[in-house]
């Protein structure tokens, strides 16, 4: 049993007895994340509230109601009415055994796969590639979602044959390339092996990195699609005609300022991201209403009859015919 008082321990001690997950659930009797609920914090009639995970694999908060953002500790410091975030971890560890007892793989989180891994995928070492030439299977893969080889130039993507971590190094996937950014002239990279059970993403990329963001600048286009992901942004811009941009992920929210860049540029801007729509709660709904809403963009969504969550999956699974279809009619201004 922990004494009371104050407590030596930093909250990096207290995450390495129990999860977030855990302390979160345990004070909130919140068990699901990503969610969007009623504020805690406030009288909230609609909810206005959403949890999620940072692109470091931490539990995040932002109130829309507010304008306010929280990673726990903050959000534990409003809830508790604590002052300090040292009065927060001493709160936590006088309840630790409590929270402890709470196991937490019975927490009922919903963590995308692509995202519970994150915090092992964002890496702050040192990251290089060893790039290699197209070969005709890495063609054929591409093909399948709509994206020939020149908008795979186009996008800044290679195929790669080496990962270098720090001084490690590292033989990728056969199926493996590289997502290259260029925000204010500073390289950074993202890797892709869609077939690998380990790292399928690994990335130097911070959340104020929009994919394909200098390339739809350079356009003359007046309109903008914002979806969820590179290989859906080329997917859409090389069949539709319309350039297309993605954040680093879903739960991510730019910036006014740089939201104000995007309306100074384009006339009419979309929102399409991931219909959900075999999960039990569909989260990509939710993230783009709250997005729509927050910037009044467009939202639209592929439509459940067609099976298909988003752009690439539709190209995927019904072909050009469908997609261009089903984009013309969603689209439409």
């Amino acid at each position: 049993m922990f004494a009371q008082g104050r407590t030596s321990l930093s909250y990096k001690d207290v995450l390495d007895v129990v999860s977030e997950e855990s302390i979160l659930e345990y004070f909130s009797g919140i068990t699901t994340i990503p969610c969007v609920i009623n504020s805690p914090l406030r009288e909230d009639n609609h909810p206005s509230f959403s949890v999620f995970y940072s692109d470091s694999g931490r539990i995040h908060f932002k109130d829309f109601g507010n304008n306010r953002s929280f990673n726990l500790i903050g959000f534990l410091k409003e809830l508790l009415h604590k002052n300090e975030a040292f009065d927060v971890i001493d709160e936590i560890v006088n309840n630790l055994d409590s929270i402890k007892s709470i196991d937490k793989f019975t927490v009922k989180s919903e963590r995308p796969k692509s995202q519970r891994n994150k915090g092992r995928n964002k890496t702050t070492k040192e990251l290089k590639v060893k790039v290699r030439e197209w070969k005709e299977y890495d063609l054929d893969f591409w093909l399948k979602f709509g994206i020939n080889k020149h908008w795979l130039e186009f996008g800044n993507i290679y195929p790669i044959s080496h990962i270098f971590l720090g001084e490690d190094c590292f033989t990728s996937d056969k199926y493996a390339y590289c997502y290259v950014e260029f925000k204010d002239n500073n390289p950074t990279l993202k890797i892709y092996q869609p077939y690998s059970k380990t790292w399928k993403w690994l990335n130097n990329h911070d959340s104020s990195v929009w994919d394909l963001w200098t390339q739809a600048f350079n356009s003359e286009s007046e309109d903008l699609i914002i979806t969820s992901s590179r290989k859906d942004a080329l997917c859409l811009w090389a069949n539709t005609g319309i350039p297309s941009v993605a954040l680093q992920s879903e739960t991510t929210f730019p910036k006014p300022h740089v939201v104000q860049q995007l309306k100074d540029k384009f006339k009419t801007i979309w929102c399409l991201y991931d219909n959900d729509y075999d999960k039990e709660k569909n989260y990509g709904r939710d993230f783009s209403i709250q997005l729509s809403e927050l910037y009044n963009f467009k939202r639209i969504e592929i439509p459940e009859f067609f099976q298909s969550k988003d752009p690439s999956d539709l190209y995927y699974n019904h072909g050009y015919k469908i997609f261009k279809q089903v984009l013309n009619q969603l689209l439409k201004k």
